[in-house]
């Protein structure tokens, strides 16, 4: 994820060390966190104040999305839940989930803009809607498999839907409209969603290609960024391929992170 000062790794997990680190837009270290002896920080999104991220572990702190300050990684709350946790069962169940649940599944997509956080279930078609001071629940927007997820006023949320079509969503009425059909070949999938200032939308393609997309802000192709076939898991490094996108994320300066 990243904001205008910064940009935030996460990891799926760590054990002791930290998997939420933020960076300047140089690159350099500027704090980290871990939210328990064992945790993770696999979803991310940022609004510029806070950083909002998942952790997946409960052996010593909660399943759960929480939140800190993006300036220096200090914890914050959810006023209404007087915690900096939601939990993931509470979320689920807003989002429509069965309560009885053994295995809920885990967000697959975080946005955060306009005082709202977005929190995506691709099994329930759902995006959660949050107020991101209260942490009370808005609304539901009704998507087909919703993953990745970018908006930039918290009055449009852009998704991608299906893993092969980015889809526009008014967040006031609930209408929603596809931006781009990918026009991916089997068996290559979208990961990852980006929007730069111009509104070019940027998606990381994995299997085949091992590429970042580049679309208009009409849907149509742009570009590609990374030669195709990706990066080899072993011999000489290779600055221009790319292995196994998960994220991406464009900075203050204009920056593509991947």
């Amino acid at each position: 994820a990243a904001d205008g000062a910064r940009v935030y790794l996460g990891w799926a997990g760590g054990e002791g060390g930290r998997p939420l680190v933020a960076m300047d837009t140089n690159g350099n270290a500027q704090w980290s966190n871990i939210r328990g002896g064992i945790a993770g920080a696999n979803r991310l999104a940022s609004d510029g104040r806070t950083v909002y991220a998942f952790n997946p572990f409960g052996q010593y702190s909660s399943v759960a999305l929480y939140r800190v300050s993006s300036k220096d990684g200090s914890y914050t709350e959810w006023s209404s839940r007087k915690s900096t946790d939601f939990l993931l069962k509470d979320l689920w169940a807003a989002a429509g989930g069965e309560a009885a649940e053994k295995n809920i599944p885990h967000p697959a997509g975080l946005a955060a803009a306009g005082g709202r956080v977005f929190v995506s279930f691709s099994k329930l078609d759902t995006i959660l809607v949050v107020n991101a001071g209260t942490g009370e629940v808005e609304k539901k927007l009704s998507v087909p498999r919703p993953m990745d997820m970018v908006s930039r006023d918290g009055k449009q949320v852009f998704a991608l839907s299906n893993a092969h079509e980015i889809v526009e969503v008014n967040v006031g009425d609930g209408q929603s409209r596809t931006v781009a059909n990918l026009a991916l070949a089997e068996p290559e999938w979208g990961c990852g969603l980006a929007m730069d200032k111009a509104g070019r939308f940027y998606v990381g393609v994995r299997e085949g290609a091992q590429q970042v997309r580049v679309y208009s802000p009409e849907g149509a192709p742009v570009r590609t960024i990374g030669a195709a076939g990706g990066r080899v898991p072993s011999g000489p490094w290779q600055a221009d391929r790319l292995s196994n996108i998960s994220g991406l994320a464009i900075d203050g300066k204009g920056q593509l992170w991947v």
